[in-house]
């Protein structure tokens, strides 16, 4: 199984405090750090997980020198995000796809992870229409996702409500309840959710796995719902590890 996978990569930094204190000088909680966590994140987190679940993955994102960061101030007892800072340092230039034509042949699955930062254009996912023949899988956060038509998308429900056209073929994620495809709803198990951070990507990367594998769209689903249950459970950025994996 072998999967091109396209978006923008950052670097995920959580920053867990303790919050007993509201400082005197303004309203606003006193954060003393405790721990630090770093990790790939958007599309370099979908990267992890897939390799994870044993997918070889080709992965194209920005240069590293077009750096994104996150960082998010989280409250280490309740998981409750305080502050989040984001910051993108240089100009991201566009996925040329032709910097792949002559490679997709390899290719069982064309994923993108699109932030909508720059590196993925309406132009490149038409171009890749045109020349590979496989499934296309797309997470995006535009909203004219109708020019997406022929391809799979999964998106949230937010996004989907901002949308302002939709292919024919859409997942909507809806956190807790699991998520949709046409009229069904498949449920997610219940869990004890911690941090959201990163699920959505781990759901994409679950999906992309038993899609690979000839699974109906149902079980695909089913499958990426677990996956990102067992993230929601875990600290910051997550990737899945063996033993998450032999339980799915």
């Amino acid at each position: 199984m072998k999967v091109l996978l396209i978006g923008e990569i950052c670097t995920d930094e959580h920053v867990y405090c303790n919050v007993d204190r509201v400082s005197p000088e303004a309203p606003v909680p006193i954060a003393d750090v405790v721990w630090i966590s770093q990790n790939s994140g958007m599309s370099g987190n979908v990267a992890a997980n897939l390799e994870a679940l044993g997918v070889e993955v080709y992965h194209c994102h920005q240069d590293l020198s077009q750096h994104i960061r996150k960082v998010r101030y989280i409250d280490q007892k309740s998981g409750q995000h305080l502050l989040r800072v984001d910051s993108t340092h240089g100009n991201i230039e566009p996925f040329r796809v032709m910097s792949v034509s002559d490679e997709l042949d390899q290719f069982d699955l064309v994923v993108i992870s699109d932030y909508n930062k720059g590196f993925v254009t309406y132009k490149a996912v038409q171009r890749l229409r045109t020349l590979f023949k496989g499934p296309i899988l797309i997470d995006s956060k535009k909203n004219d996702l109708g020019l997406f038509e022929g391809c799979i998308l999964k998106i949230n429900e937010l996004e989907y409500k901002k949308a302002t056209s939709l292919p024919r073929s859409v997942i909507v994620t809806l956190g807790s309840k699991g998520a949709r495809y046409g009229d069904t709803i498949y449920k997610a198990d219940e869990v004890n959710m911690f941090d959201v951070c990163g699920a959505g990507d781990t759901f994409l990367a679950g999906l992309t796995f038993k899609i690979l594998q000839g699974e109906p769209i149902g079980p695909c689903i089913e499958f990426a719902n677990k996956c990102a249950g067992i993230a929601v459970q875990n600290r910051g950025t997550y990737t899945l590890t063996k033993k998450d994996i032999e339980s799915l």
